[in-house]
């Protein structure tokens, strides 16, 4: 941060504005008049300067429209409006009005420890002068009178730290009045007034729900189920079967150190693609074979299991759902909907967007850049979404490709590990953007439920299918489809990736999906 003195005898401050709030500011850099008395301007600049940082910090924790709407209340409260000016009048709250509900729901974003760390550390210093060291110490004071004594990973200290941010707002505004001689409230009294504007229940300090991996709810799940099965008397081959089922299947086809509320449908529906691809365990070759090996391997379709096993499996798999939702621990619409026929894929179970459906899912995610560029990627290269976090970037004879053969990412068969050229609408730089989470799917899933469709077979996984439906109605070989979507093929051979068709091929096929 500067402050200029102009040749016309104005102050300014002038800053950089980093990289990555650039595009919500629509421009590189801050420079603002001041005024022309010194004292003035530098406190001004330094209320100005606070803010962005504060918007700065929390930018790594927010959705993009939450940013936005940051940068926006900033941009016309404290860039476009006299600071002292409203200081004066008491309009010293910049981000949210104080209603419990609407704070205690942004605080994880707007106000972590680490943020009130630093402006501690960053600003006590400067208002030294003023004799605002002692608002570290007012702050600490007020924690150990009201005896709070909270997990700082906790949302009730987040929430906390959120009205000690606001105090700190308010308190550099204040300073701002002292260069007119104007002192209506001492920090003290701001903090306190504050901190005790908002009740903090015991429901709104309650702790965060400490996570629950697939590997425990699995465990706490065969743990239940061998008891009430022992006792309802289910024969002792029906447990034996669910549970080799659980502990030797499922187990390894799950990411067992992944929080189980993360799980999203199309976990659910790529776990019954991986089933209808195992094969007999009463053929010989793969009685002792591990499962794990089962999945690297490719299993001729004469060998794979009936879909009437698929479902029956399935459905053990549904228990075992169902009981995560009754523990709190998932949505209840993931156990409702894991389902499966006997004359169906998983894709048959989704129906595909059309493209007015996915133009439409577009312009409803124009504020959120690296969710629209998602929606272009499944939609263009037939990934699944947790494919979209593990591929890389490359290029392969001068073509760009999502590459996804690295041998230390676990996907779901050893067909999934292939090469999908990049088509042309696609912002690959956005990718690194996107944060892995349920979030995605969860954003992607309500736009269309709310603005597209009302049918529950229409959802993100749609994107998959809606990929596999116009290569073929282009007039795509089959196996080029299979390549393209990590399916296995004819033509493939053993090794971890080697797919028969060269990858200008396969840009030939993807350059055949129109899309503006």
């Amino acid at each position: 941060m500067k402050l200029i003195f102009s040749k016309h005898g104005i102050y300014k401050i002038r800053f950089r504005i980093n990289p990555k709030l650039q595009s919500y500011f629509n421009k590189k850099e801050i420079n603002k008049s001041l005024g022309r008395y010194k004292a003035e301007a530098k406190l001004k600049a330094l209320i100005i300067f606070a803010k962005y940082k504060q918007i700065l910090k929390a930018s790594s924790m927010l959705e993009k429209h939450h940013i936005q709407e940051l940068v926006s209340k900033f941009i016309t409260e404290t860039l476009e409006q006299d600071l002292i000016d409203r200081a004066k009048t008491g309009q010293g709250i910049v981000f949210t009005p104080a209603y419990k509900d609407e704070l205690y729901e942004n605080t994880p974003a707007l106000a972590s420890a680490s943020m009130a760390n630093f402006f501690i550390s960053e600003y006590t210093e400067a208002l030294s002068n003023a004799d605002y060291s002692l608002v570290k110490s007012c702050a600490d004071e007020l924690l150990e009178q009201n005896s709070i004594a909270i997990d700082k990973a906790s949302d009730g200290y987040k929430l906390l730290s959120y009205y000690l941010m606001h105090a700190w707002i308010l308190i550099l505004e204040e300073v701002a009045q002292r260069g007119r001689g104007n002192i209506p409230e001492q920090p003290a009294t701001i903090i306190n007034k504050l901190f005790n504007s908002v009740s903090l229940s015991s429901h709104t300090l309650e702790p965060k729900k400490p996570i629950v991996t697939n590997k425990e709810a699995l465990e706490a799940y065969l743990a239940h189920y061998k008891r009430i099965r022992t006792n309802d008397r289910t024969s002792a081959g029906q447990i034996r079967d669910v549970t080799n089922f659980l502990t030797d299947v499922l187990m390894e086809v799950l990411d067992t150190s992944r929080d189980i509320a993360d799980t999203t449908l199309e976990d659910v529906l790529d776990i019954a693609d991986i089933l209808k691809a195992l094969p007999k365990r009463n053929i010989q070759k793969y009685r002792d074979m591990p499962i794990s090996q089962i999945l690297e391997s490719e299993i001729p379709e004469a060998d794979t299991i009936s879909l009437s096993t698929v479902a029956k499996q399935v459905k053990w798999i549904k228990s075992f759902y169902t009981y995560c939702n009754s523990k709190g621990w998932i949505s209840g619409a993931i156990a409702q909907q894991v389902s499966i026929t006997s004359n169906t894929n998983a894709l048959d179970e989704r129906l595909p967007l059309d493209l007015d459906e996915v133009l439409k899912l577009i312009d409803l995610l124009a504020d959120n850049k690296p969710i629209q560029n998602l929606v272009k990627i499944l939609y263009t290269s037939g990934m699944r979404l947790s494919e979209v976090y593990k591929c890389e970037i490359k290029e392969i004879d001068g073509i760009r490709v999502y590459d996804l053969t690295a041998r230390d990412i676990k996907l779901k068969t050893k067909s999934s590990h292939r090469v999908i050229p990049v088509h042309g609408c696609v912002d690959t730089d956005l990718i690194k953007e996107l944060s892995y989470s349920q979030q995605a799917s969860k954003i992607i899933n309500k736009l269309i439920r709310e603005h597209i469709s009302d049918d529950s077979r229409k959802v993100l996984y749609s994107l998959r299918h809606s990929f596999a439906t116009i290569l073929k109605y282009k007039g795509i070989q089959q196996e080029v489809i299979a390549e393209l979507m990590g399916h296995t093929h004819g033509g493939m051979t053993f090794g971890r990736y080697a797919g028969r068709y060269p990858v200008a091929t396969l840009k030939e096929a993807i350059d055949t999906i129109e899309f503006p």
